[in-house]
């Protein structure tokens, strides 16, 4: 039954209109098209650019790079760059590793080690953006530039989306959201959306397409996507998805996926950019990797100063090395990984011995003859002869000493003699003895997710039968049809809970480099063979450095055929000490879940009228009318919140059970006239949201408590009143932050900004409602 399910998939693949599956083949990344944008969701803000790298460019004075709190001034990362990178061999056929990276702080700038690669003239040789993505003639009113389309920003985005043409329903989804979770579908407070390639990579003699000789670099696509949400428990973190397609020739069989953070942790925007003094880690088990300052004292002396992390949520799985590679499967058998393994072995003749066929990576126990054991790879041989000693040589993916597991040793040594420091990926995690049978019914070691079957069994006829949009309702392929309908090999979602849209299919690789190094200079980005030494798996080098650190961050190897797709999605985390992994907690959750928790009602439209030593706030009724995908219309009531401050540091602070900030207190609150009051049932970190005292509803309110002159920031939220029975707690939207930034909006917020008995300045932008008034006369 498995088998003609899975060629059912093929068959429908085939039958998808060829002339609309070509039009995503004559787009080229190109310079031409860079641009940024902002995301500014939740406590999170920071400015990012659309050839896969997060934070500033020495061109682009207004960056804000990793600001956390929103309004702090507090900007904790230079940078996060991503690039792709592969051994090949090239033209001469001498093994080379490319790396196709984003443009770090100074694109074009060969010199610096903070600049991707650059021909002559310097063009980019690096990851750029594909067009189309993007709407390059917004409105005036609302950017004088082109920005990265973003989910709330409907002005930046396309007439129609070049990669939606395989859609028969509504090709190019014309005046639709392109959504992670469907057309028009706005699970996220924020989400961004766009396109790169690295087909003008022209360092090397490689050529990844025999189709197209113009085509440089490794052949690779990327479609890159951030979410954010201001829900309270996933509020500083950043969600990056990152859909890395082999679009060449090419068979990969070597590819390494990786990160260069450039932190400054504990910086102040115009301050001294305090930074000589950031240390990091990794834990393994958490597929995690962050950095700290380590006297915990910013810019100015504040304190204390958060942490970043970044965690891998997802990465390629490795459904052929024997090994319970993200270490799902300790409870369903099978021995574990000790140091033994790694030991020298000899075999004689007629010993027993596993060998496997590199076609089907199937695993036969066989008697060593006395001529010796030759096994073919990707076009290379490899021989085994009895009575020789074997070892298991790390990093080149076949199995050296014949015991059926790849590359268990993948490791490091830092330091010599008794100082030497030894650590390995593999340590402790399950794998299968294929001498003995034991491990091979665990059903977590090497599962996968491009088969077109619904590996873990948790696919759902009566709520995920939705086709191949992800969308109910819409008539698509494979909608209604009784048997899950993949996104597998197409640029749709698929069903829930099959492949694409369900990560436990895949024993994932996670985090396998950390690479801390200082002085940040010494791994330029431009230079390819020295980030892949530096970024090889096992790489794990977290010896206490402290100063002006940089790092590397690495997950592989894995192969990519063809038309092969594999992703990455990684948080971008906040927290201060121990709430750092709590949140990455909340992160791994809610990615394992995809995304599906409460949502918080549509965020108010404000506007503000002053008065003598008063102020007017007006805002709409859309909240109520709102959808929670999991409770339905549960709008509940809103909260009035105001401060003098731009960061919102002199509210009251509400800490939870931890003695981490996680509410403010209102100035005031109304709440529908009903049964619900008093405090909810459900606690978030030990805590329980106040329901209001059924004042019933208003869309005014006059602060009589201000004082002309006074500058006051004002915030109206909505939230919705939770659901007890699945122990989910309100959700609130907005989250207390001032939108006026260097003159421009962030238009991640509606709040009105007002002072009392002053002219109008004001303004409306991007949907949000803005009013600066200044003293001395009246609107």
């Amino acid at each position: 039954m498995r088998r003609f399910k899975y060629i059912l998939l093929i068959v429908f693949m085939l039958a998808l209109p060829l002339v609309l599956l070509a039009q995503m083949d004559d787009l080229h990344g190109d310079q031409a098209y860079s641009m940024n944008g902002l995301h500014s969701g939740n406590m999170i803000r920071t400015t990012f650019w659309n050839d896969g790298q997060v934070g500033l460019r020495a061109n682009s004075p207004t960056d804000i790079a990793g600001e956390w709190p929103i309004g702090s001034s507090r900007e904790y990362i230079v940078k996060v760059a991503t690039y792709v990178q592969a051994e090949v061999k090239n033209r001469y056929g001498e093994t080379i590793h490319i790396t196709s990276e984003s443009n770090g702080t100074q694109a074009g700038n060969p010199t610096h080690a903070s600049s991707g690669d650059s021909g002559p003239n310097g063009e980019w040789w690096t990851m750029c953006p594909l067009p189309g993505f993007a709407n390059m003639n917004p409105p005036a009113e609302e950017s004088d530039q082109p920005r990265v389309a973003m989910s709330h920003w409907d002005w930046s985005w396309p007439e129609t989306w070049p990669d939606k043409f395989d859609d028969p329903v509504d090709p190019g989804w014309p005046g639709s959201w392109n959504g992670y979770f469907g057309k028009n579908i706005l699970n996220a407070d924020q989400e961004s959306y766009y396109v790169i390639d690295d087909y003008q990579n022209k360092e090397f003699p490689f050529y990844p397409d025999s189709t197209d000789s113009l085509r440089r670099g490794l052949g690779m696509r990327v479609t890159v996507r951030g979410f954010q949400w201001s829900q309270v428990l996933v509020e500083d973190i950043l969600f990056l998805l990152y859909d890395v397609k082999n679009v060449g020739t090419h068979l990969h069989d070597k590819v390494n996926f990786g990160m260069l953070p450039g932190p400054n942790i504990g910086a102040v925007i115009g301050g001294p950019r305090d930074g000589l003094d950031d240390g990091g880690a990794y834990d393994l088990e958490e597929d995690l990797g962050y950095m700290y300052d380590d006297d915990n004292i910013g810019d100015y002396g504040f304190t204390p100063v958060g942490s970043l992390g970044i965690a891998f949520l997802e990465s390629p799985g490795n459904p052929y090395d024997g090994i319970d590679n993200d270490g799902d499967g300790d409870f369903n058998g099978g021995p574990a990984i000790d140091a033994s393994m790694f030991e020298p072995v000899t075999f004689n003749e007629g010993d027993e011995v596993i060998v496997i066929d590199y076609q089907t990576f199937e695993r036969t126990i066989q008697t060593m003859p006395a001529e010796g054991i030759i096994i073919s790879y990707l076009g290379k041989e490899y021989s085994f002869a009895a009575g020789e000693e074997l070892e298991e040589i790390q990093q080149n993916l076949i199995d050296d000493n014949l015991n059926g597991i790849i590359d268990e040793n993948n490791g490091s040594v830092f330091g010599e003699g008794v100082d030497a420091i030894e650590r390995f990926l593999y340590l402790g995690l399950r794998y299968v003895n294929y001498a003995t049978g034991e491990g091979a019914d665990n059903i977590l070691i090497d599962e996968r997710r491009d088969d077109g079957i619904d590996n873990d069994g948790d696919w759902n006829v009566l709520t995920d039968d939705v086709g191949l949009d992800g969308v109910a309702n819409t008539g698509d392929p494979g909608e209604g049809d009784g048997v899950p309908t993949s996104g597998r090999g197409t640029d749709l979602t698929g069903e829930p809970h099959i492949d694409k849209t369900d990560i436990d299919e895949s024993d994932m690789i996670g985090l396998t480099a950390f690479n801390i190094f200082e002085p940040w200079t010494i791994y330029p980005l431009y230079d390819d063979e020295i980030l892949w030494e530096a970024t090889a798996p096992g790489f794990l080098n977290a010896t206490g450095q402290i100063g002006n650190t940089d790092v590397l961050l690495g997950s592989g190897y894995f192969p990519m055929a063809p038309e092969q797709i594999e992703r990455f999605s990684v948080g971008y985390i906040m927290g201060y000490g121990d709430e750092l992994f709590r949140n990455k907690g909340y992160a791994e959750k809610t990615y394992n879940e995809n995304y599906n928790f409460a949502k918080a009602p549509i965020i108010p439209t404000v506007t503000g009228v002053p008065g003598d030593n008063r102020i007017t706030l007006i805002w709409d009724d859309a909240a109520e009318y709102s959808d929670d995908p999991i409770g339905g219309q549960d709008f509940e009531g809103y909260k009035i919140y105001r401060s003098t401050d731009s960061g919102w540091n002199d509210m009251i602070k509400i800490t939870d059970g931890y003695g981490s900030v996680i509410y403010r207190k209102p100035l005031a609150q109304f709440d529908l006239d009903n049964d619900i009051e008093g405090f909810h049932s459900v606690s978030t970190e030990g805590i329980q949201f106040w329901m209001g005292e059924n004042t019933g509803l208003t869309h005014t309110f006059v602060d009589t408590t201000v004082k002309n002159g006074q500058k006051y920031y004002y915030a109206v939220t909505s939230y919705d009143r939770g659901l007890d029975s699945l122990g989910i707690g309100p959700a609130e939207c907005a989250k207390y932050i001032s939108i006026l930034i260097d003159g421009t909006i962030d238009k991640g917020r509606n709040i009105a900004i007002v002072r009392p008995e002053s002219p109008s300045a004001g303004f409306v932008e991007g949907g949000i409602d803005m009013i600066e008034l200044l003293p001395g006369a009246t609107t």
